[in-house]
């Protein structure tokens, strides 16, 4: 079964685009392209990927809200099929444009400088209520936040997972997490960030982090 149209001629890259479109790539090498396209994306974007089939899926621009038990749902009516039907366990990524950082420091005033930036990037790395609530409603998707930084793994184990604020948890914890980062570097501050976050939601949230 083909979904979406073949890639452009010449075109090997994961991309942005206004149609759906499917790519045959590597997963390491498209997680690769997810985390270039993050650094200057205007928007949220997402795909799917198959194992079995080294295939990738551009969703267009579909927020995951629209996934529905039978498939995902565009405009109201059109329906994919599930794609955990054709194989094997569907990974769903989508991503985390630095813009979020930028417009962050744009809106608050907020001192910018290299160590704020790094912690904004960790804090942008988190799974929002929206995302958490999708692992929660389709288990049957491997969930993946992409970011210039890297890839985020999360897992919603249990309905309390939507109770959990970790934001919250974050905020609370903020100083702790920048003198990590000033002090041991960006990604020993995001796992403790991590760690904090699975251990407080004892483990109705799950999340992991790696680099490609």
């Amino acid at each position: 079964m083909k979904i979406g149209i073949p890639p452009l001629i010449g075109r090997k890259d994961l991309h942005i685009s206004n149609d759906m479109y499917y790519l045959d790539k590597l997963q390491e090498e498209g997680e690769r392209d997810l985390q270039k396209i993050s650094e200057d994306a205007l928007r949220e974007d997402s795909w799917i990927f198959l194992k079995d089939t080294q295939r990738w899926f551009h969703l267009q621009n579909i927020y995951y809200e629209k996934l529905v038990p039978s498939g995902i749902e565009i405009s109201g009516s059109t329906k994919l099929p599930k794609f955990s039907s054709m194989g094997s366990t569907p990974i769903f990524y989508h991503i985390h444009p630095d813009k979020f950082v930028d417009e962050y420091f744009a809106l608050t005033k907020a001192p910018d400088g290299l160590l704020s930036r790094n912690f904004m990037h960790a804090f942008y790395a988190l799974p929002s209520q929206g995302d958490l609530s999708i692992s929660l409603n389709f288990p049957e998707y491997d969930c993946r936040i992409a970011t210039s930084k890297g890839i985020t793994k999360f897992k919603a184990n249990t309905p309390n997972a939507l109770e959990i604020n970790v934001d919250t948890i974050v905020r609370k914890n903020t100083q702790k997490y920048v003198k990590i980062i000033s002090e041991r570097g960006f990604i020993l501050g995001l796992f403790s960030m991590f760690d904090d976050i699975n251990t407080e939601s004892q483990d109705s949230v799950r999340l992991s982090f790696y680099t490609v």
